[in-house]
């Protein structure tokens, strides 16, 4: 087994862009910075279904942490691990507004041929948002020739959208990116109620442990 260590003595101070917003290419409009109080804009906690109410939530918290990005406010740690050449390597970055994870990614490398990331938002450790990619390459060309030496990279998404514990939501979006070609802009690509899906590498719950032990077994 081998297992990685991470020690607190390694960690560096790091900010992450991202641009995963739940469920639509629009964050829409900013909201307040303060902590999400219980109000009319807040669905029921007893009651779990997917509605606009519980969709609107999971955004309205989703936008409060962009916004402490974007204030300088949030404290980013950043850890990297090394497995086998065939198990691969990455990376944790974790971010805090005082002493609370709200924002936890994990950007990995499979192989020679794969990769990934899965980034997970927490209020007071419940999870409500997750942005799971992973792709894979492989050589190919374009019709008119045959040399193989362009590649074609598969690439898959999944947004989760979680409420009271459970996943309420969950969006797609597959699309390739052929080296011969003028790249896809992901965000300009819809979102579909179906598709080909993402296995988390590691899970909501496994995240915060690692956040609390800062050790990961890459077995």
């Amino acid at each position: 087994m081998i297992k990685q260590l991470l020690s607190a003595a390694a960690l560096t101070i790091f900010l992450v862009a991202c641009d995963n917003t739940p469920g639509s290419e629009d964050s829409g409009e900013m909201v307040d910075a303060s902590p999400v109080t219980e109000d009319a804009n807040v669905p029921d906690p007893d009651v779990t279904t997917n509605t606009e109410s519980e969709i609107a939530f999971v955004r309205k918290r989703f936008d409060r942490v962009q916004e402490m990005e974007a204030a300088g406010t949030l404290r980013c740690d950043t850890l990297s691990y090394n497995c086998d050449e065939e198990s691969g390597g990455g990376s944790f970055t974790f971010c805090y507004v005082a002493d609370d994870l709200v924002r936890a990614s994990h950007e990995f490398y499979l192989g020679d041929h794969g990769g990934g990331s899965e980034t997970y938002y927490f209020d007071e450790e419940d999870l409500y948002f997750a942005h799971l990619t992973q792709s894979s390459w492989r050589f190919a060309s374009p019709p008119d020739q045959d040399d193989g030496t362009y590649t074609v990279d598969e690439v898959n998404e999944e947004r989760r959208y979680f409420y009271n514990g459970n996943m309420i939501d969950r969006l797609y979006k597959d699309y390739q990116v052929e080296s011969w070609k003028e790249s896809p802009d992901p965000s300009t690509l819809p979102n579909t109620q179906t598709g080909t899906g993402v296995s988390a590498q590691v899970s909501g719950d496994q995240m915060l442990e690692i956040a609390r032990s800062r050790e990961f077994d890459c077995d």
